[in-house]
């Protein structure tokens, strides 16, 4: 019973610490479930959540055009061996 308080207790401060109100811990939530539940056979896009849109998709190794539909804006981006995303605006893993 203890082990539970404190796991209760250590999720509490984490969302105090990174969240900005309960529709933000929902998304937060979201998506770490969505990461854990996710498996190799599963569909690649995932969609759960009351309160965002939540999107996951896994992208292979590529290159990728994504256009704004709200301004026309379009971004090319290449994802490459490990998770890498890269492209003129970001660079990171995913």
């Amino acid at each position: 019973m203890e082990l539970k308080k404190t796991l209760d207790d250590i999720d509490e401060k984490f969302f105090e610490k990174i969240a900005k109100d309960e529709a933000d811990q929902e998304v937060i939530r979201a998506r770490g479930n969505n990461f854990m539940e996710a498996d190799e056979g599963a569909s690649p896009v995932k969609q759960e959540s009351a309160a965002y849109k939540v999107v996951i998709i896994n992208f292979a190794e590529g290159d990728y055009t994504v256009t704004n539909m709200n301004s026309n804006a379009v971004h090319n981006f290449k994802v490459e061996a490990g998770g890498i995303l890269t492209s003129d605006l970001v660079n990171g893993t995913v």
